[in-house]
């Protein structure tokens, strides 16, 4: 069913061409297709350890007086599932419910798809040529997050954001020659508070960054992410007075302990819940952000270069 209306004489195989001409990432080593078919679901083992882990960090963080939440981002293949014949009549469960309907508590566990189904009719929540959701999709998912914290909290409107349409190229588009553009929604903060401060430079896994915002009343966070934390955290960055951004799917104690935030946040695409990080034994973002290349390799020194932006940042 993987390779059901796959046109991509130019592409490297790992895209379908929907309706409309919208892009899916297909062929895959997560599966998404065959996840969203329900052909790929996850054991009872797989399930035991997602309920585990989440509950263990939930628990870690209550002890040290963190709140914690963790968001999964909704696959284009769920929220434009009609635009994609492979999935036509299909009802299948799926790994995310399956995750869902064994979670005693979801308080903290958000699935915003209802919210990004629902902004369809705002703009493009999707960009039609990339395998992440538009700045517009990200903006929906930052007020799904944000809401269901029911923290004090400044959650922008959508008055105080901008949006356009543009017309690019994303990462799927561009395994075509020439690259499909397609338009998708853009969406800035009219008035920005905060501003990016530092980053290691590194590329996906130890990636690491800082925002630091004018209001230093408002609590401090820690984004925890994959690629799908780019668009977001312009947003997050305006909700709290300092964003540490950390590239990878552990609780990194160490950057917790550090940093000594109010409220960390688990951030990743639902494609990936085929796989369920070990937060003991797995690589560590600072190990990776070593191995890279990355001319500050400890956390020390991170929190030297945040005290130095604070008195910058007024």
């Amino acid at each position: 069913h993987e390779d059901q209306n796959i046109n991509n004489p130019n592409a490297d195989g790992k895209v379908t061409i929907g309706r409309s001409g919208r892009l899916f990432i297909a062929n895959d080593s997560n599966l998404v297709i065959p996840q969203h078919r329900g052909e790929k679901l996850l054991s009872i083992t797989q399930i035991d350890s997602w309920k585990h882990l989440i509950t263990s960090r939930n628990t870690y963080c209550l002890d040290n007086n963190i709140n914690y939440y963790m968001m999964v981002v909704p696959d284009a293949h769920a929220v434009y599932k009609e635009d994609l014949p492979a999935l036509d009549n299909v009802t299948s469960i799926r790994p995310i419910q399956q995750i869902i309907s064994n979670l005693n508590d979801l308080s903290h566990f958000i699935y915003p798809l209802k919210e990004m189904d629902e902004a369809k009719n705002i703009g493009e929540v999707y960009h039609p040529s990339d395998s992440h959701y538009s700045p517009l999709g990200a903006f929906v998912c930052y007020r799904a997050l944000l809401n269901k914290m029911k923290l004090d909290l400044k959650i922008l409107s959508y008055k105080e954001v901008k949006m356009f349409n543009k017309n690019e190229s994303g990462d799927l588009g561009n395994k075509y020659t020439p690259p499909k553009t397609a338009d998708f929604t853009e969406c800035f903060v009219k008035n920005p508070l905060a501003t990016k401060v530092w980053n290691n430079e590194v590329t996906n896994r130890g990636h690491m960054s800082l925002w630091l915002n004018k209001d230093k009343k408002k609590p401090k966070c820690l984004l925890l992410t994959d690629s799908y934390g780019w668009k977001i955290q312009r947003f997050l960055a305006e909700s709290f007075s300092e964003l540490f951004i950390v590239h990878s799917p552990l609780l990194e104690k160490n950057a917790i302990e550090k940093f000594k935030p109010d409220i960390v946040i688990t951030l990743m695409a639902e494609r990936f819940l085929i796989y369920t990080p070990n937060d003991a034994t797995d690589q560590s973002a600072m190990s990776f952000a070593k191995e890279k290349g990355s001319n500050i390799v400890s956390y020390d020194e991170i929190m030297l270069i945040n005290e130095k932006y604070k008195k910058v940042v007024k």
